[in-house]
């Protein structure tokens, strides 16, 4: 036997191992290398696309302000006649104006560069009387051309985002207007993008990211023409504007890597790190948005495949080697048998009947040998070649089995688990429930099914689900225990990265609310402005009725925005703030006002609070108009309550004069009847009207 070893484990044997091992290794490492690249530049070409998609969102947002106000007649006259008396009137207006829309600073600029009105004039920084004929944004926007400008600011030496448009009187422009923005309006930072994101200009100068280090520099080498020429607008001022410490690029089938050398802060140290580099083009503001992507992801799946890899081609080489090894013995013994034969041939003559007896005993031993053989056989091909680890322990916990499925789960060697206690390849927390189970075992002999942790040799944790069951003898008597062991660590990781997927989600349909609220202020805005403007009492009423209906509405996302539930809100907590705001609206004296407020809190979807909010808009706005005789004291009564199967019953009414008999409320030619009855119908609800003392509206829906 031992020179059958030998003839096996010769030089050549091993050659052809460590060949077959590299190259097992390199088609590995090269498969896997091209796959993991490619999946993440996938993931980091979706996250690009959605900031690239908030960003657009975000631009166009906010430069609508300054395109709206820039042909604002009140902002065209005061540029055209830039009359003295009219200068502190259109600074507060443009005060009011930036705190409104959350701005940095809000100005004017004459035709010759100099600012007439900004809403910072009480600031000592004040942008009155400077001259900003050499910023790129004045000379585009003083030719015609609405534009926006990344720069700092060089009075306050803040960076901002200024979008301008140019003020025209008739074919003549007069002057640009300009609103300047914080740059944390793009939220480079709060939100929670995987990797290293920034932004460049036309001239590759990165003006933000979500790391601090990458700010105001270059992320190629610019041109000493282009630097200069940003150095003479002051866009940046004196910032030196250095390009990345970038030691190496690469493209590697169509994927670029890029290796930046940055000083450790903790050990002082220069270390390179490499990243996959994207890049998304904004053709509107000609910047580049980029992603760099860590290659931590890929190097683990390299080294773990390449691991897997080996182990596989070592396993079937040493399953063929045993295969081999189990085939000459075979061939030796049978030649055995044959010599035992022909002896036994040669004596058959002097013992015959022994002789006989002899070779019926070993044909019976040679029959239950091979049976034996083949038993074990299936036995070990069903354990060893099963995806589940298999580990058995007898009655005081120590090792007596352990597949090779169980010693790569733990990354231990079949040898070093085989006679060590079971306790030691558990933590303190999980030796405690596994003694549990063992003394458990030892009184019921019930199965034990558990999902624990179990510490890996290289120290990570495996998760795994484990079946116990209790070994007996012929008499019954407990002689240990066996276990079956599935490691779930993949499909935890998968549980994980679902959990995270649908929080990002939830922050995206947050900020869509968010969004929706802050574009219906901005229409509400417009509307007010827009009143200003209009003489006409009957025109002014029927803007405001229209502004309050928007702002009913905006109020709806803001509760959304603010609650848990993305889907629905209290619908008590909105009617009161509601009716509070429209109290404030109409300039109510709440005194003389006795508002009986009687509604359940329950949560209800948007599709119904909307119609609902605008529904009591409307009436309510028709109480404090026509019921009390334009202000006079009475009772206001909103009740909402939960009816069966799901049903609900608005009850608006009040005390006042009541409506008149004559009026049919399905046929009256009143917008905000008409606006009732039109909600009604989209809620798929009754109406009926009380005019006993006053006038009450009941509404029936369903919730």
């Amino acid at each position: 036997m031992r020179n059958i070893i030998k003839r096996f484990f010769n030089l050549r044997i091993v050659l052809l191992y460590l060949a077959v091992c590299l190259i097992v290794a390199w088609l590995t490492y090269a498969t896997t290398k091209e796959t993991e690249l490619q999946i993440l530049k996938k993931e980091t070409m979706e996250r690009l696309t959605l900031f690239d998609r908030y960003i657009k969102a975000t631009i166009s947002s906010y430069s609508v302000y300054a395109r709206v106000l820039s042909e604002s007649p009140r902002i065209t006259d005061f540029c055209h006649h830039p009359d003295p008396d009219k200068v502190e009137a259109m600074n507060e207006y443009l005060s009011d104006f930036n705190d409104s829309i959350g701005a940095f600073v809000t100005f004017i600029i004459n035709n010759d560069g100099l600012t007439i009105a900004s809403s910072n004039y009480k600031s000592p920084k004040s942008l009155i009387g400077r001259n900003f004929g050499f910023r790129e944004y004045f000379k585009k926007a003083i030719k015609g051309q609405g534009n926006s400008y990344i720069a700092i600011g060089a009075m306050t030496n803040v960076p901002g985002y200024y979008t301008a448009y140019p003020i025209r009187h008739g074919d003549d422009i007069t002057g640009v207007f300009v609103i300047k923005y914080n740059l944390n309006i793009f939220q480079v930072k709060k939100l929670e993008i995987k990797g290293i994101l920034f932004m460049e200009d036309k001239n590759h100068v990165i003006f933000a990211s979500n790391d601090d280090r990458y700010i105001f520099h270059t992320s190629v080498e610019v041109p000493e023409e282009t630097m200069r020429q940003i150095k003479d607008s002051r866009q940046y001022l004196s910032e030196p504007l250095p390009p990345l410490p970038i030691v190496k690029s690469v493209n590697e089938d169509d994927t670029t890597i890029v290796t930046l050398r940055w000083k450790d802060a903790e050990d002082n140290k220069y270390k390179d790190v490499s990243y996959v580099m994207e890049e998304i083009h904004n053709a509107e503001d000609d910047w580049h948005i980029h992603i760099l992507a860590g290659l931590s992801k890929v190097n683990k799946e390299i080294r773990e495949n390449t691991v897997y890899a080996l182990m596989v081609v070592t396993i079937v080489f040493l399953v063929a080697l045993l295969l081999s090894l189990m085939a000459l013995e075979i061939k030796r013994r049978r030649e055995y048998e044959k010599t035992i034969t022909k002896i036994n041939e040669d004596l058959e003559a002097k013992v015959a009947e022994r002789t006989q007896e002899l070779q019926t005993n070993i044909k019976q031993l040679l029959s239950l040998e091979q049976t034996l053989q083949e038993s074990e056989h299936k036995y070990r091909q069903l354990v060893e070649l099963s995806q589940e680890g298999v580990w058995a322990v007898n009655n005081v916990g120590i090792t007596t089995f352990v597949n090779q499925a169980m010693a790569d789960t733990l990354g231990y060697t079949v040898e070093e688990m085989v006679g060590a206690s079971f306790l030691d390849f558990m933590d303190d927390e999980v030796k405690a429930m596994a003694k549990d189970t063992l003394n458990n075992q030892l009184k019921s002999w019930k199965r034990d099914r558990l999902e624990i942790t179990l510490p890996h040799k290289n120290g990570e944790v495996v998760n795994v689900i484990v079946s116990v069951s209790t070994l007996t003898d012929e008499q019954g008597n407990h002689t240990g225990s066996f276990a079956v062991i599935s490691d779930i660590t993949k499909l935890k990781e998968t549980e994980d990265k679902l959990k995270k997927s649908l929080t990002e989600q939830e922050v995206l349909l947050r900020e869509l609310h968010h969004r929706v609220k802050n574009n219906l202020q901005v229409i509400a805005g417009l509307v007010g402005l827009q009143i200003s403007h209009v003489e006409d009492a009957r025109s002014k009423g029927a803007l405001k009725d229209t502004q309050n209906r928007i702002q009913s509405i905006a109020l709806v996302h803001e509760k959304l925005y603010n609650t848990e539930n993305l889907s629905e809100i209290s619908i008590k907590e909105y009617i009161l703030s509601l009716v509070n705001a429209m109290f404030t609206f109409f300039d109510v004296d709440k005194d003389k006002i006795d508002l009986k407020f009687d509604v359940e809190d329950i949560n209800v979807g948007i599709d119904v609070v909307i119609p609902c909010g605008l529904i009591i808009n409307e009436l309510f706005t028709n109480i404090l108009k026509y019921a009390f005789n334009g202000g006079g004291s009475g009772k206001i009564t909103i009740k909402l309550n939960v009816l069966e199967a799901d049903e609900l019953e608005l009850i608006v009414g009040d005390n006042g004069v009541g409506l008149p008999e004559d009026i049919d409320i399905g046929k009256t030619k009143s917008l905000g009847l008409k606006v009732v009855m039109i909600l009604v119908k989209q809620l798929r609800g009754t109406l009926k009207i009380d005019r006993v003392g006053g006038t009450t509206f009941i509404l029936r829906f369903k919730k």
